[in-house]
């Protein structure tokens, strides 16, 4: 059965996995028969303006309530409003009585970091909190005091009003995150909470011989583990590339001169890093945040390879020593360098059966065919309500 869906999304400045999630589940749902129309506002830059309005942005309610009035979509499926679009739209879709679909990407509901990390490492002072006092005192949004307190009052606001009971289905990306959201005994939502993982197209298996180079791939800012990261690969001599840009660029720029071992090649496209993923012998995954469906790790698993990851809980998830990577110490130079040298020091065929194991969990969790039957579940059980 079809359906028609109105998709929204706020983009941040710089695009990321939000934004590939939602372009990815727009297609798919079009692929697959249903009438869609999209709506995008934008985070292009910091507007003072805007960010007063987050409270409650009034242009975005009627945007948002002239939209659906023009293309009366049966649900609308929402993956961000923070920001510019702000939880107003939320009350625009209620005022035109149709079922609201959340997909959250982050921790905003419960924590203004959103990502539970501060200063490269985990934080979650926020968990169980009426109200986030420590993150507001700790600048745990963009370094600042007062913004941090003004996206936690906003929050807060909505939170003791009712405004995320207005949400039909929130959807999770990730078991563990799904866990927290259930445990945070003050967050007013509705009991309708759905774990579905992120996909990507399957990238069929490589027949390309694996080379000994570890990789690296995303966004090279603090929150990401890059100095600590680098810091492991200049303690010893294996072989480590870079893939990505961002703000500590010139760091990484740095070391590769410093050190012969370090190698750093800029931005790629899928294409590329699909190849790239394919052709390593492992994929180093050093982050400080709390990311709920990181779509590099998906990439990772499709291509058949093993994750060295930080002990972070969203990634424990899906990584098992020995099994699809190798864990270490969140932040802990020593503890990477070790994971390094052990998998380095494994047979081939070890390798080769961790290997089959990675595409396993993927073809078992991150394909299209399974984000496609839990969202049809989700949007036939509001709207068939409604």
């Amino acid at each position: 059965m079809s359906y028609k869906i109105l998709l929204i999304h706020t983009r941040y400045k710089l695009s990321g996995g939000e934004d590939r999630v939602f372009e990815n589940e727009t297609k798919l749902l079009r692929d697959n028969g249903h009438q869609t129309d999209t709506l995008t506002f934008y985070n292009s830059f910091f507007s003072k303006l805007k960010f007063i309005l987050f409270l409650f942005n009034v242009f975005s309610f009627i945007k948002v309530y002239i939209k659906i009035k023009k293309t009366k979509p049966q649900l609308v499926h929402l993956h961000n409003f923070f920001f510019a679009a702000s939880p107003s739209i939320l009350y625009a879709i209620k005022a035109c009585k149709i079922p609201i679909v959340v997909t959250t990407h982050n921790f905003r509901f419960i924590c203004p970091s959103a990502v539970l990390s501060l200063n490269g490492k985990l934080y979650t002072v926020s968990l169980n909190k009426s109200f986030p006092w420590t993150a507001v005192k700790d600048k745990a949004y963009r370094n600042s005091f007062i913004a941090s307190l003004w996206v936690s009052s906003i929050y807060w606001l909505h939170n003791k009003i009712g405004t995320w009971k207005l949400i039909d289905t929130l959807i999770i990306p990730n078991p563990y995150a799904l866990k927290l959201y259930k445990e945070q005994s003050n967050l007013k939502l509705n009991i309708d909470l759905v774990f579905k993982p992120n996909f990507i197209d399957d990238p069929g298996v490589s027949t390309l011989k694996r080379n000994k180079n570890f990789v690296y791939i995303g966004r090279l800012s603090e929150e990401k583990g890059i100095r600590m990261m680098l810091s492991a690969f200049a303690k010893n001599d294996q072989s480590f590339h870079i893939y990505g840009d961002g703000p500590m660029q010139d760091e990484v720029m740095t070391a590769c001169n410093k050190f012969s071992n370090i190698h750093y090649w800029g931005f790629k496209k899928k294409k590329e890093v699909l190849s790239i993923l394919s052709n390593c012998e492992a994929m180093i995954l050093p982050s400080g945040c709390m990311e709920m469906a990181s779509l590099i790790l998906i990439e990772a698993l499709a291509c058949g390879t093993p994750v060295i990851v930080s002990e972070v809980p969203t990634f424990m998830e899906y990584i098992v020593p020995f099994q699809t990577g190798l864990l270490f110490k969140q932040d802990n130079v020593a503890s990477l360098s070790e994971a390094i040298t052990i998998f380095s020091s494994l047979s081939e065929n070890h390798k080769e059966k961790m290997s089959e194991k990675c595409r396993s969990l993927f073809l078992k969790s991150f394909t299209l065919e399974n984000t496609y039957r839990i969202l049809s579940e989700v949007y036939k059980n509001k709207i068939e309500k409604s």
